[in-house]
């Protein structure tokens, strides 16, 4: 659809991508304010916040740690989006390259091609996560490598 109402270029790529991730986020976002602890909000509206403040100082730093996962989980969705927009509505790009080496039947292209993408995503996705460790100082615990490195010790 995308395609027949923008045609080839630019545009039908923008709006795949769009539709592929802003959904998914908003949906997980609006799913994690249910985990706002209610007590903590109420104590704050309590003690004399204003609900503006309630949100800026209680519900808003609660929910910066999904914040920034459905973003992880959108960027992925951005990144998929993009390289299947490049392989059907545009003619440029990696995703682009792949469909011309698969057509003219040049696999070391295409593995290529996907090192690249997978590359690409690794890096775009440790940079995030440098991000949200920079942005979330306060909220550093035990990460996963951690906790099972620590299973062997008594």
């Amino acid at each position: 659809m995308a395609i027949l109402w923008f045609g080839i270029g630019d545009a039908p790529a923008i709006f795949i991508i769009f539709i592929g991730t802003v959904f998914a986020i908003l949906l997980g976002i609006l799913s994690a304010t249910r985990g706002v602890n209610k007590e903590l909000v109420k104590v704050g509206l309590t003690l004399g916040a204003t609900p503006f403040q309630a949100v800026l100082h209680i519900v808003l730093p609660s929910l910066m740690p999904a914040i920034f996962a459905q973003l992880r989980i959108g960027l992925a969705l951005a990144w998929m989006c993009v390289i299947a927009s490049e392989m059907v509505a545009v003619e440029s790009g990696i995703g682009f390259m792949m469909i011309e080496a698969r057509n003219l039947f040049r696999t070391e292209d295409v593995l290529v091609g996907m090192v690249t993408v997978g590359l690409l995503g690794f890096g775009m996705d440790g940079v995030f996560r440098t991000l949200q460790g920079r942005i979330l100082k306060w909220r550093r615990g035990l990460g996963a490598h951690e906790f099972f490195a620590g299973l062997g010790r008594p």
